[in-house]
C-alpha cells in the first residue's frame, strides 16, 4: 500500500498544487513568535481554526479523477523524520463528492470548537504536531496530498502558590529540610529556596540539584523511554554542620525545558521534575525527587483584551 501511495502522491504531485492560508490568533501570535520560538500560523487551545485553501491545477486542459475530496485536522505523534507514531486528534469535513477536478478551486475553511487535547510538543525524542490536510480519496483510502502545520498554544490552569517543605534523610544520619517559598515554577522563573541540616552525622561533600526532563511514550508498536538531565546546579559552598543553612538559586530559563500538557488517555507522558543529589565522604550518593511543580501559565498582558483595528477594544467601549 505504501508503494501505491507513493505513486499516486508522485501523480497528483504533476497535476495539482495545494495551499492553505490560516488566520493566525492576533492574541498569541507574537507571544508564540518571541517565546516558543515558533514562525509557524498559531492559535489557542479554545480558538477556532479558519482560513482559505486554494486548488490550482497545472494544466487546465487536463480533469483530476477522484472518489471524494475532504479537509482534515489531525494532532499526530511523530518522529522528527516525520515518521507518525499514532494520531491522537481528528476532525475533517467533505468538500467534494466523487468526481472529476476540472477547475481551480478556492473556499474558506473553517473548524468550529475545534477544542485539541493538548498543545504542540517538541520533545525529546518526539513530537506532538497539529496539521491541516488536503486529503484526496483514491482507490479506498484518502491519500493525504498536502499539508501545512500550524502551532497550537496551551497553559497550566493558574492557581494560589504556597510555600513547600520537603525532606531528605537517612535515619540516625542525616535529616535535610529543604525550603521553597513557592510550590510551582514557571518555566523561566528563578527557583530559589534554602537547605537546613536538622540531623547531620556524616561527611557531605556534594549537594546537587538537577533539572530531568521524563519521556514516556507507548502504542502498540514503539516504545519510548528517555530520561535527559537538562542542568546540574552545585550548591555545597564548604562543610555544613547541624543547624547550618544553604541558600540557593536556579534560573530554570537556562536549562531549555520541554512543555507537554499531558492529557487523559494519552500515549505519552512528559514532564520535568528536580531532584536534590547528596554524596557523602565515602562517595555514597543519595538521592530524591523534589515536590516542586513546573508549569506553563498564560502571562497577564495576553489576559487583556485585544485592540481592534480602530485602537479601541473588543469590548465596544
Amino acid at each position: 500500500m505504501y508503494i501505491l501511495q507513493k505513486s499516486l502522491d508522485t501523480y497528483l504531485q504533476s497535476r495539482l498544487t495545494v495551499k492553505f492560508n490560516i488566520n493566525s490568533s492576533p492574541r498569541f501570535t507574537e507571544y508564540a513568535q518571541k517565546v516558543l520560538e515558533t514562525r509557524k500560523s498559531v492559535i489557542a487551545m479554545d480558538e477556532n481554526l479558519t482560513g482559505i485553501y486554494s486548488v490550482t491545477l497545472h494544466n487546465k486542459s487536463k480533469t483530476v479523477s477522484h472518489q471524494g475530496l475532504r479537509i482534515a485536522v489531525v494532532g499526530e505523534f511523530r518522529s522528527y523524520e516525520n515518521e507518525v507514531y499514532s494520531q491522537f486528534f481528528s476532525r475533517y469535513y467533505d468538500i467534494q463528492p466523487q468526481g472529476e477536478i476540472t477547475s481551480d478551486i478556492e473556499a474558506p475553511f473553517d473548524f468550529q470548537n475545534l477544542k485539541p487535547p493538548t498543545a504542540t510538543y517538541y520533545g525529546g525524542a518526539l513530537q506532538a504536531i497539529y496539521a491541516i490536510q488536503f486529503q484526496i480519496k483514491k482507490l479506498s483510502t484518502f491519500v493525504v496530498f498536502e499539508e501545512q502545520q500550524f502551532y497550537v498554544v496551551g497553559f497550566d490552569i493558574k492557581e494560589q502558590s504556597h510555600v513547600l517543605r520537603d525532606e531528605i534523610g537517612i535515619p540516625n544520619l542525616l535529616h535535610m529540610e529543604i525550603l521553597f517559598p513557592h510550590h510551582r515554577y514557571e518555566y523561566d522563573d528563578e527557583m530559589v529556596g534554602k537547605v537546613y541540616f536538622i540531623l547531620l552525622k556524616m561527611k557531605i561533600i556534594s549537594i546537587q540539584i538537577s533539572i530531568v526532563h521524563q519521556e514516556y511514550y507507548e502504542d502498540e508498536k514503539i516504545i519510548l523511554r528517555n530520561e535527559n538531565i537538562l542542568s546540574n546546579f552545585e550548591i555545597l559552598d564548604g562543610c555544613p554542620v547541624r543547624g547550618y543553612g544553604i541558600p540557593f538559586r536556579v534560573f530554570l530559563k537556562s536549562c531549555g525545558m520541554k512543555w507537554y500538557l499531558n492529557f487523559s488517555g494519552s500515549k505519552l507522558m512528559s514532564r520535568i521534575i528536580a531532584k536534590i543529589h547528596v554524596q557523602d565522604s565515602t562517595g555514597e550518593r543519595y538521592s530524591k525527587i523534589l515536590k516542586v511543580n513546573f508549569v506553563r501559565c498564560e502571562p497577564d498582558y495576553l489576559s487583556s483584551p485585544v485592540p481592534n483595528e480602530a485602537g479601541d477594544l473588543d469590548n465596544g467601549i
